[in-house]
């Protein structure tokens, strides 16, 4: 992808919701990513972790039930994408108000409460 030209379109709106609360479908393992050239779209596969035995062996039923999802974007869905994650991930986590520490969302043990 470096070898191509950047691209002149803005990135779409940054109208990205925050969701409630939710239950997650899966542990994340493997992230790939891929480029679709002939398209301009990029893969973004995402792949949940495998449990692994006593000895270390992955469990060949979980290779089966395993959670994936495989996106497709568009280059300014991208851009868009990336602007608004590197917003949430700047803005951080609300701080405790008594230790300062981040807080989880259900709460977290705080050292000067205890």
């Amino acid at each position: 992808m470096a070898d191509l030209e950047p691209s002149t379109e803005l990135p779409r709106s940054l109208s990205f919701e925050t969701p409630p609360p939710f239950e997650a479908a899966f542990v994340l393992g493997p992230i790939a990513l891929g480029y679709d050239r002939e398209n301009d779209r990029l893969l973004v596969q995402l792949e949940e972790i495998i449990t692994v035995d006593e000895d270390g062996e992955p469990d060949e039923e979980a290779f089966d039930d395993r959670g994936q999802v495989r996106v497709l974007l568009q280059r300014d869905q991208a851009l868009a994408f990336c602007a608004h994650t590197e917003s949430v991930v700047s803005a951080g986590r609300a701080p405790c108000a008594f230790c300062g520490r981040p807080m989880e969302p259900n709460g977290h043990p705080c050292p000067t409460m205890n």
